[in-house]
């Protein structure tokens, strides 16, 4: 089964599918259909491409985000200075919640 190849492109369709159009007129449709059907793969491609670019850099603002602020929580909790006091409860309202801390 041959098919139609231009330069380095894959196989459109089957050559005997281009024999049933014994009519100028019917094979220059086809030409034209096959031609909008490309121009549309292509467009899509194009899109896709765009949008897996688009994906990516997002990914990357999102790893840099979760990464500074996993720093800023290290950072944080060094800081974070416990308060001793007579009650424990008060001690971790403090760690978890320190607006309802005593």
């Amino acid at each position: 089964m041959s098919g139609l190849t231009v330069g380095s492109t894959k196989r459109v369709f089957s050559l005997n599918l281009l024999f049933i159009h014994t009519d100028k007129g019917e094979a220059e449709k086809l030409e034209s259909q096959v031609e909008e059907a490309r121009s549309l793969l292509s467009d899509y491609n194009s899109r896709l491409a765009h949008e897996l670019d688009e994906r990516k850099r997002v990914a990357r603002m999102l790893r840099d985000f979760i990464h500074a602020q996993k720093e800023a929580l290290t950072e944080s909790e060094s800081r974070l200075e416990v308060r001793v006091m007579l009650s424990g409860s008060c001690v971790l309202r403090y760690v978890f919640n320190p607006y309802l801390c005593c």
